[in-house]
Order: structure tokens, then sequence, then C-alpha cells
């Protein structure tokens, strides 16, 4: 709602000089907290996991989802047609994985 009540203001609030020196502050303070938030997210969630002696342990499960993130995020392919797709060849990848990691017992 904040957002649609600026559209009408935001020309003249982008040119202001102030806003502009705040805003790489406003930007970072934004960025940590989401940050913040991410960290309480996956404590909780390891905190609650429903099987933790189950057959994907913890360390496992968190160890696939870091690795698909890094896939995602930072993995590069040069082919055109594989970076196409390249978001649903690592969610089956991390679910491979974490079959293989339940079938080996992998604690």
């Amino acid at each position: 709602m904040l957002v649609f009540g600026m559209l009408p203001f935001w020309a003249k609030f982008r040119s202001n000089p102030t806003y502009k020196r705040a805003l790489p502050g406003l930007n970072a303070a934004a960025v940590g907290l989401l940050m913040a938030s991410l960290v309480q997210m996956g404590a909780a969630i390891r905190e609650k996991n429903t099987k933790p002696e189950g057959p994907i342990p913890r360390e496992a499960s968190t160890c696939i989802g870091l690795l698909a993130f890094w896939a995602v995020h930072w993995l590069k392919i040069p082919n055109s047609t594989v970076t196409l797709i390249q978001a649903p060849l690592v969610i089956v990848a991390g679910g491979v994985i974490g079959l293989l990691a339940g079938v080996v017992g992998m604690k």
C-alpha cells in the first residue's frame, strides 16, 4: 500500500538529494534484514525437522539445499539450452541426491 501511495510523488522523491545519499544505506539495511530472516527460517526448519533420524538426516538435507542454491545462483553453463532449464535440472538433481543419501544412509 505504501508503494502505491508513493507512486504519484516518486519522480520528485527520487530527485531529493537526501534520499539519494540515504539509498545505499536503506538498501543495505533491507538486505541485512532479509538475510537475518533467511537464517532464522533455516534454523527453525532444522529444529522442527519431523524426521531427525529419518532417511535423510538434517546435515545431508542442509548440504543438498546449499548445493542446490549454489547451482541455481552461481553455476553458469555456457550452453543456452541448458541455461533455460537450469532450475528444473537442479531440482531433479537435488531429489536424486536426496534419494541417494537416504539409500546410502548418509549421516
